[in-house]
């Protein structure tokens, strides 16, 4: 019953009764009883005439007005006698419930303003930000968060807009290390998940194969391939058997020469080895051969070949050429992406060390213009997963750092699996993240219902902004849900004696209306805390650049 009980409002209603309703009570006394006024007496003979009215020794009429006035503020402290919640007992938070939700923090990830305390909370829990083009979402989530919150990073960035605002601040201000990814720039950071950086020395200096090595390297080409070549509702013969042919030549070019590339595996594929073979194969590419000539040398020298690339080279061979042309181009399809020389160049190399985000501040911009999304998408996909399942392969330690995950217009970066995964294991890994979208319809368009549903139920905050989805909008009118309101009616019946009936009624009414939240003014925020749906917090957003301190220090920075 008590469980939003609020002690400091209460406190403060005593107070102003005190204040206001205990003189007017006392002074009423002394004029309806004796007919004093209150600058009559001096204050000793108040204090007198308050103790003998307090030991009935007064009239006991003016005994009854000090009792009245002394003791009536103490009315603060009783319990607002609300209606039975037969229908529904949804109310907005008070500033003690928002206390216990751990929102008022003194660091952390910043979600609103209540009045003039930022929200923040300090636990690595993920929250969902809903809010249209228009509502500041950049301005009152992502760019106040990297302005403020000094831990690691890694930002979804598709207008390249937070790399320019904030990355010079955090590299100064929080001696953060600052890498920036897109494939498309020629500064960007290079990744290489065939390097020897992740998989290690597959070959010892006797040309012998180091079996944990080789066993790594086998898992993350699966990995690789799968990310590329991707499963699909339906099966798709082509698109696996792309990814078969895709995983030979990554595993031999691995056990050819120790390391790998993407850009190299295409280059690979498409050169003509009709020279080197010692009899024209008719019917036959000569590329399977090849690698099938060089198999047979290795083993003649007594050179251990993995079963993995015989049993994928010896499937390949057994189709038909047509057959074999067609898995051919859908392997080449995506890898066409390489032919582009930046792009290679940013993907032959690797000098990103991702777990060493938790030892030491570090900010990642995934920096990719609108316009490039759609085309850079295989590529992006494989670096954002594989860079977190890098993060979920091991535990933290106790002093690591939690890497916040930004993840502003997420659905625009197409389906990530290990991303969806982060609302529901990430805080056993420190893996804080803001999903940050327009609404649930352009979630829909990337992802299904199943995984919005576990979106939903696995964040411990939303943040909605003013909407323009009606269906946004009903599910979270629904999920706030009703409070019980009395209806009363009166009848009268015009006869002589007037009777009149009343009837009372207990019915459920919507706190924030469907209505309430498309009509919602752009000063305006809800927060929904994970089991207080029930009690939002009406906020305002943090619009970063209204912070004249904040403001004043990010221009002098960018500006050096």
């Amino acid at each position: 019953m008590l469980k939003n009980y609020d002690f400091k409002f209460a406190v403060l209603k005593f107070l102003l009764l005190t204040i206001i309703l205990t003189p007017i009570v006392y002074y009423l006394g002394l004029q309806l009883v004796y007919k004093i006024g209150f600058l009559d007496l001096s204050f000793q003979k108040h204090f007198e005439a308050i103790y003998f009215a307090l030991n009935m020794k007064t009239e006991q009429a003016f005994s009854f007005f000090v009792y009245i006035a002394l003791f009536s503020p103490l009315l603060a402290f009783l319990p607002t006698n609300h209606l039975k919640g037969e229908y529904g007992s949804a109310a907005f938070a008070t500033n003690n419930l928002i206390n216990k939700m751990d929102l008022f923090k003194e660091e952390g990830i910043v979600l609103g303003k209540k009045g003039s305390k930022l929200l923040k909370y300090d636990t690595p829990l993920s929250s969902l930000v809903l809010a249209p083009p228009g509502t500041g979402k950049s301005t009152a989530i992502s760019i106040p968060n990297l302005l403020t919150v000094k831990k690691s990073m890694i930002v979804l960035d598709p207008k390249d807009e937070l790399f320019q605002i904030t990355s010079k601040f955090r590299g100064q201000k929080f001696k953060s290390r600052i890498y920036k990814y897109n494939p498309l720039d020629e500064d960007s950071v290079k990744f290489n998940p065939f390097s020897k950086f992740f998989i290690g020395e597959v070959l010892t200096e006797n040309h012998e194969l180091n079996e944990e090595a080789w066993n790594k390297a086998e898992n993350i080409v699966n990995e690789v391939a799968y990310l590329i070549y991707q499963e699909k509702d339906n099966y798709d013969y082509w698109i696996e058997e792309a990814r078969s042919l895709f995983i030979l030549l990554a595993l031999w070019l691995i056990f050819s020469k120790g390391e790998t590339t993407l850009p190299e595996i295409r280059a690979y594929s498409m050169q003509d080895y009709t020279a080197m073979l010692d009899e024209e194969v008719e019917g036959e590419d000569s590329l399977l051969p090849f690698i099938q000539k060089e198999i047979d040398i290795l083993e003649f020298s007594n050179i251990f070949i993995p079963n993995r690339i015989k049993e994928e080279l010896q499937a390949l061979r057994k189709k038909a050429d047509k057959e074999y042309s067609g898995v051919f181009g859908s392997f080449k399809s995506p890898l066409n992406i390489f032919a582009n020389s930046v792009i290679a160049k940013n993907f032959s190399t690797n000098d990103l060390d991702i777990l060493t985000f938790r030892t030491n501040l570090s900010t990642l911009y995934i920096s990719i213009k609108e316009k490039d999304l759609r085309q850079l998408s295989m590529l992006n996909r494989v670096f954002i997963e594989f860079i977190y399942s890098n993060l979920l392969s091991s535990m933290p330690d106790k002093n690591d750092l939690d890497i916040v995950g930004i993840f502003d217009e997420f659905p625009r970066f197409g389906k990530l699996h290990y991303l969806m995964e982060l609302s529901s294991i990430g805080r056993a890994y420190k893996l804080p993240c803001l999903f940050i979208a327009q609404d649930y319809a352009q979630i829909k368009k990337t992802y299904n219902q199943d995984v919005i549903s576990v979106l939903e139920s696995t964040t411990a905050f939303k943040v909605i902004f003013p909407q323009t989805n009606e269906e946004t909008a009903r599910r979270y009118a629904e999920l706030i849900g009703d409070f019980t309101v009395e209806r009363r009616n009166e009848s009268r019946n015009i006869d002589v004696k007037s009777s009149r009936s009343i009837q009372k009624q207990l019915l459920g009414q919507k706190l924030i209306t469907k209505q309430d939240i498309l009509s919602q003014d752009s000063d305006t925020i809800y927060i929904l805390a994970i089991n207080n749906y029930k009690n939002p917090i009406k906020a305002t957003p943090y619009i970063y650049f209204k912070d004249k301190t904040l403001t004043k220090e990010l221009e002098k920075i960018n500006k050096e």
